[in-house]
């Protein structure tokens, strides 16, 4: 079974981003609700879509370029071969399965 992995450190991140297929990154923070709210559904995620990576990055913790423009926590960003394809963030936390989808649809 699959897992969300824990970037703690920029090789780390850079080189979780890399990896080849569809990567989503779940950008969050320690103090945020919604985040801890969204977390399970990240993690089941992970474990239905196995050819998807999944990350967890904690903006408080890890201070990188990515993290830079995050305006708001959770902020999801979608990315395929180290391009940024799409992202969204806060209110829409709920429809993360839906852009999942949607961005299956597109890549597959």
């Amino acid at each position: 079974s699959k897992m969300v992995h824990h970037a703690h450190n920029e090789a780390e991140y850079n080189e979780l981003k890399k990896k080849s297929g569809l990567v989503i990154i779940d950008y969050s923070a320690e103090w945020c609700g919604p985040c801890r709210r969204i977390a399970p559904v990240f993690e089941s995620l992970s474990k239905t879509e196995t050819s998807v990576t999944f990350v967890h990055v904690d903006i408080d913790e890890l201070n990188i370029p990515d993290t830079a423009d995050v305006q708001g926590v959770p902020t999801f960003k979608f990315f395929k071969d180290g391009q940024l394809l799409t992202q969204f963030s806060g209110a829409k936390r709920i429809k993360a399965p839906r852009a999942l989808e949607r961005t299956q649809v597109k890549l597959y």
